[in-house]
This record gives C-alpha cells, structure tokens and sequence, in this order.
C-alpha cells in the first residue's frame, strides 16, 4: 500500500508540474494568486500545493484552470499522460 501511496503522490507532482509549465508559459505573467483567485480561493496556496503535489486536483479544476489559462482540456490531459509515461518506464 505504502508503494501505491509514494506512486500516486510522484503522479501528483508531475501533474503540478505540467501545469506550471502550461501557467508560465502564457504571454502574460500569469501567478499562482491570480489562477487560484480565478477558482475562487482567496490565497494563492490552493495553486502552489496543486503544483507541487500536495493537493489533489479533482477533473472540474483542472477544467476550471484550463478555462482560466485558455488552454484546451485535451492538450493539458496529454501533457500529463505524456509526462506520466515517461516517468513510469524510468
């Protein structure tokens, strides 16, 4: 189970990641304050734990983020099934 746990958490952080590529990579500078405001937190911690694993990131978020960095759902679920199989055949 303790495997399980450690796998999903590393899946968790690699998701953060690809989504704060996909949030500085915008033309604007776009900060962890100004996504988390968007989904209607008042600080910007909601955004940082997502990007660094901590926070477990449910479907209509990530909708709701894409919205918000005007991204498409399908490009971002690619991005993170790439970056998923990459880390698992290492």
């Amino acid at each position: 189970m303790a495997v399980v746990k450690k796998t999903i958490m590393e899946e968790r952080q690699l998701i953060g990641k690809v989504i704060k590529t996909l949030r500085r990579g915008q033309i604007t500078d776009i900060t962890q304050k100004d996504v988390s405001n968007a989904l209607g937190f008042s600080q910007p911690v909601f955004q940082q734990r997502i990007e660094t694993g901590q926070r477990h990131l449910d479907v209509a978020e990530l909708w709701e983020i894409c919205k918000f960095l005007n991204v498409s759902f399908t490009e971002v679920a690619a991005k993170i099934e790439e970056a998923l199989t990459q880390a698992s055949k290492n």
